[in-house]
């Protein structure tokens, strides 16, 4: 899935990119890799995206993540909480 996300950047495709990253968290978490999945989900929070903060507290994709202290941080961080 990184060769994904090389072929598709973010900075030469804002819609595919976004996409391939997200896919790539998905992978992240579907794998135990929840740092990895959070590095991933702090950049794409940090640009425009169709990837909101809502989207992330919603989606059952990040269920493994809900209890994670730095996912709770960083929804708090961009919810204003």
């Amino acid at each position: 899935m990184e060769t994904a996300v090389e072929l598709y950047p973010v900075s030469k495709d804002a819609l595919l990119g976004t996409n391939r990253l997200f896919d790539l968290i998905s992978i992240y978490i579907r794998t135990g890799r929840y740092d990895d999945a959070l590095d991933q989900m702090t950049y794409l929070l940090s640009i425009r995206s169709s990837y909101s903060v809502h989207y992330y507290r919603l989606t059952p994709t990040m269920d493994a993540l809900r209890e994670h202290p730095r996912f709770q941080r960083l929804t708090q961080r961009y919810m204003g909480e």
